[in-house]
This record gives C-alpha cells, sequence and structure tokens, in this order.
C-alpha cells in the first residue's frame, strides 16, 4: 500500500491506533527490514519507496510520536531483506535483501546506542533474500527460508541460519524448517524458549516450531485455518 502511518497495536487492550506518520520525503515502503531496540524505539531499513529502493532507515521513538531519518544509512539500497534486534547486546541486523546485483549475502550492523551501521560481507553461505528472520535476545539470532542461491542454483530455501550475537558469526543449521521449502514467510519468537515460522509461499497451512535448546524444527498440531498465506508477518510479544 501507500500509507506512510505508522500505527501501534497495544497489548492489553489490542486495538490499534495511529502515532505518528513518517517524517521523510520518502513516503511509503515496500519490503523493509524491521528492527526493535525494545521498549526505546522501533526502525524500518530500507525498502522500496515512490522512486525505488532506499538505503535510508527511519525510527519511531515508542511512547511518543516522534519520527525521524537517521543520519546514518546502509551501505546497499535494497528490499526483501529480513531483521533481528537483540536488546541484550544493544544492536539489531539487516540482513539480506534485493539490491539488484547483491542478493542477500551482505549484513548491516544497527547499534542502538549511536543509531550508526556497519557494513559486513559475505555474511551468509548463501544469497537470501525474502526470508525471515527472528531472535533469542540473550543468544542469537535465526534466519529461516527465503528464496536464494547456494553457490550454483537459484531456489526456493528450507535453511535456518544462525546468528551468534556475541561472536557476529553465522552458520548454516542441520535441521530445516517443517513448512518444506518457502519464501515471503512470517516468524515469531518465545524468547528464550522457541522460534515458529509459517505462512509463506508456496502456500503451508502448516507452524514450523524450532526450540532455542535443540535447534531442530518440527511441525506442532496446530494450523492456519486456511491454506497459509504469502507476506505474513510475526510480532513478537
Amino acid at each position: 500500500g501507500s500509507s506512510t502511518d505508522v500505527e501501534k497495536l497495544g497489548f492489553p487492550s489490542e486495538t490499534t491506533s495511529v502515532v505518528a506518520t513518517w517524517s521523510s520525503t520518502i513516503g511509503y515502503l515496500y519490503g523493509p527490514a524491521g528492527l526493535s531496540n525494545s521498549r526505546v524505539a522501533g526502525y524500518h531499513v530500507g525498502g522500496s519507496g515512490a522512486s525505488g529502493r532506499v538505503a535510508s532507515a527511519q525510527k519511531h521513538v515508542f511512547g511518543s510520536s516522534s519520527t525521524s531519518t537517521l543520519a546514518a544509512a546502509v551501505t546497499h539500497a535494497r528490499n526483501s531483506a529480513s531483521g533481528m534486534s537483540s536488546k541484550n547486546y544493544g544492536k539489531g541486523f539487516e540482513i539480506g535483501g534485493d539490491d539488484v546485483t547483491n542478493y542477500g549475502d551482505h549484513a548491516n550492523r544497527l547499534t542502538f546506542s549511536s543509531d550508526t551501521f556497519s557494513h559486513y560481507t559475505s555474511f551468509y553461505a548463501y544469497r537470501v533474500r525474502q526470508a525471515t528472520s527472528c531472535a533469542n535476545q540473550s543468544t542469537a539470532g535465526y534466519t529461516l527460508g527465503g528464496y536464494g542461491n547456494n553457490g550454483s542454483v537459484w531456489d526456493t530455501l528450507q535453511t535456518v541460519f544462525k546468528t551468534q550475537f556475541s561472536t557476529e558469526s553465522t552458520s548454516l543449521l542441520s535441521t530445516t524448517i517443517a513448512t518444506g521449502v518457502q519464501n515471503n514467510l512470517g516468524s515469531l519468537a518465545n524468547n528464550g524458549t522457541a522460534a515458529y515460522s509459517c505462512g509463506g509461499y508456496p502456500y503451508s497451512a502448516t507452524i514450523s516450531k524450532m526450540p532455542f535448546s535443540t535447534e531442530t524444527c518440527a511441525a506442532i498440531s496446530a494450523t492456519f485455518s486456511g491454506t497459509g498465506s504469502a507476506l505474513p508477518y510475526g510480532v513478537r510479544g
């Protein structure tokens, strides 16, 4: 859509309200990565606007109507990236995405205390876009599924990558998401317990759960009431 609104969902009341609008001239954004400094501020990084892909980042201070464009920008204008954050380590990552020439093996780290970015090349063994990411905030983040290239073939992925927050190193886990190959999927995390991924394309009603203690994915008995959905989004309480 073309909305520039920032909307809030109140957890106790489960009601929504428009709390701000983007203060920049970019206007609406499609496919940005979302990062969160819990209880402080949220960020939209990259995406595509009316004039194409952007390298800027927008910050919204929770509990206020303050929204601004950061002075710092990421190194490549891209969309279809995913985001993960750690309040414990004071940083978030914009990972992968589509910037025309560099599909998905790059990442940008946002340091919350300074609102500045650091760029990483070859962050992943694969080039990945249209994936989903979530985090066990005290230890690691995970990127699941997507569309990527392992060096030889472009295809929809069933992979799970783990990023250790303490070392900022990334590895490919042996487990695969239980929904099968999937891009444009959504995820959410029960912090300290498990990650869940669901929806996406090819369409699926299956929900995949990965306990953080075992890092092994399996389908749970609950499913979507329909046949799943492309481009779902997940939130964490």
